[in-house]
């Protein structure tokens, strides 16, 4: 019964998309089941926006497996997550040494380095994470890192797949980017466009 419980376990785990947390090797179905536990705790942490947990989760299970790759790689989002760059990319740094993927990581990566103000490197990582399964969000920290180091030409090049179609969170990152280069009159435009009234 322990047998099916440990396989029942994985097969949750998975569906429920938390690789992050998914602890390498164990030694009992009761080690499988509170890692299992750890995993849906960070996950549903993160969900809520509960960051301080999902450190808290992440961290707990970096005690038990400190050279995990997966759990590196959970606790250095959280840290992402909670604006604490220099920490997350030491982790992710860590993670890839450990055997991550560097391209799995490399969408979080990428926001930590423009955390830190190294937008050409935050690029770099966008770039990569785009070459694989990473989508829409990517695209639009890409945009606004461009936006940030002045590149109006890459910016608007970058969000034009998504303003195509009529993505809102893109046309809300487009009038944030035209603040950023100082493109005021513009970008209180767009914001007033595709804003409810009570919000722009």
């Amino acid at each position: 019964h322990w047998a099916v419980a440990c396989v029942a376990a994985l097969v949750c785990a998975a569906l429920l998309q938390v690789p992050h947390l998914l602890i390498g090797r164990v030694h009992t179905s009761t080690d499988w089941l509170f890692h299992y536990t750890l995993a849906n705790e960070y996950a549903a942490a993160l969900e809520l926006g509960d960051i301080e947990a999902a450190i808290g989760f992440s961290g707990r299970a970096q005690e038990l497996e400190p050279n995990n790759a997966r759990v590196k790689v959970g606790l250095a989002t959280a840290y992402v997550r909670s604006e604490r760059p220099i920490e997350a990319l030491r982790l992710y740094a860590e993670a890839e040494q450990a055997g991550a993927s560097s391209l799995s990581v490399a969408g979080d990566r990428g926001l930590a380095f423009d955390l830190v103000g190294d937008n050409s490197a935050a690029q770099e990582q966008y770039a990569r994470a785009l070459s694989g399964a990473e989508g829409d969000e990517v695209r639009r920290r890409l945009a606004l890192s461009q936006a940030i180091q002045g590149n109006r030409e890459g910016f608007e090049r970058t969000l034009l797949p998504l303003l195509e179609r009529r993505d809102l969170a893109a046309y809300r990152v487009r009038a944030f980017g035209l603040a950023v280069l100082g493109e005021e009159s513009e970008a209180i435009a767009i914001t007033k466009a595709v804003m409810p009234a009570d919000m722009a």
